[in-house]
């Protein structure tokens, strides 16, 4: 029988990443709740699935639990789905600070129920293999990261104000929004921990049609990771010259390699390169049994947003079936918030630097 899940906010991720991502690894989309009205009827009509006005309508109907709300109530709808002992699903950041994001992860570990980030570039077969090369040795040990997260959704100072750019529904700006992927990604493929940070913020267009800008746009931010190895971060949401981008490169002593899953058009425009020590990057091959051996095809002219989601909801499924927590859990999305947490205070002291701690 498959997993039964609700959705909890029926806006254009969840209906191109959440929803689709989950049915395609396995699940029944079987109740969706959503301020909108019309958007959940648009949805339910969609998946055959009932709508309701509450997490407690909603638990009758389920045993998990999509969110895919602003930022500001993924808490809250986190904490009333783990009450209701229903495995959640929660789009990242996982919380608008640290204090919060712990709140929930300890919530849903009495509640001894499965619990999911969306830190989507480990749901792409070029995090996976990157991973490996890691493991293996091929790299040595390691020297310096580098990385960022460009995108271009607010590139044009006309661009109307959305909620991402309010601090009540988000937190922060692209530190939150585009910090916790790239965080992340870096951790997992470099296998090093953020211990401190130094970061600055601006904004770029404080006025813009409907309102001003309340968080920051851009951030350059250098880090101290485990075995004091320096690390080089740039973020921008204002990033004008092409698609949006995540790249994260790691040197060695043996080798280095470039690692940029696809957050743009499809899900082949992504990309591993690997050079030797002696060498220039040279394309690294990626092959079917990264998908194959967990017993899954992924169209890679997939939405690269569905083909992320439907690799993190195979990992929620099968970990709700073994009751092993999934990769990336909601411990990654605490270590998420508590880098931007750190960034954020160290912004908004010019960049001093500040202690990345649980």
């Amino acid at each position: 029988m498959a997993t039964r899940v609700g959705i909890i906010g029926a806006g254009w991720w969840a209906e191109v990443a959440h929803a689709p991502g989950l049915v395609n690894a396995g699940a029944e989309v079987t109740a969706v709740l959503s301020r909108t009205k019309s958007k959940a009827e648009k949805m339910a009509k969609k998946y055959k699935a009932v709508v309701v006005d509450s997490v407690a309508e909603m638990a009758p109907h389920v045993d998990a639990v999509a969110i895919a709300t602003a930022n500001d109530t993924h808490v809250s709808y986190g904490l009333e789905t783990v009450k209701h002992g229903l495995h959640v699903f929660v789009d990242k950041p996982l919380a608008k600070n640290l204090k919060d994001a712990k709140k929930l992860f300890k919530a849903a570990n009495n509640a001894g129920v499965i619990g999911l980030t969306t830190l989507s570039s480990r749901g792409h077969p070029v995090t996976v293999r990157a991973r490996e090369l890691l493991e293996s040795g091929a790299l040595g040990e390691i020297l310096y990261v580098r990385g960022h997260f460009h995108a271009e959704f607010m590139a044009d100072p006309k661009t109307a104000l959305a909620w991402r750019a309010q601090r009540d529904p988000a937190g922060s700006g692209a530190l939150g929004d585009l910090g916790a992927h790239l965080f992340d990604l870096a951790s997992y493929v470099s296998g090093l921990k953020f211990e401190k940070v130094s970061a600055l913020s601006s904004i770029a267009f404080e006025k813009r049609p409907g309102g001003t800008v309340e968080n920051d746009d851009e951030i350059a931010m250098l880090a101290k990771l485990s075995g004091d190895i320096n690390g080089v971060f740039s973020l921008s949401r204002v990033h004008t010259g092409g698609p949006q981008s995540i790249l994260v490169e790691v040197q060695g002593t043996k080798g280095a390699m470039r690692v940029r899953p696809a957050l743009s058009v499809d899900a082949k425009n992504g990309g591993l390169e690997f050079a030797k020590r002696d060498g220039v990057y040279k394309s690294v091959p990626l092959p079917d049994r990264l998908w194959g051996k967990r017993g899954q095809k992924i169209a890679w002219d997939l939405y690269w947003g569905e083909f992320a989601f439907t690799e993190l909801g195979r990992r929620f499924l099968e970990a709700i079936k073994t009751g092993k927590q999934p990769s990336p859990g909601l411990l990654e999305g605490v270590q998420a918030q508590t880098i931007i947490d750190a960034a954020e205070t160290s912004a908004k002291q010019s960049g001093r630097w500040t202690s990345v701690a649980l």
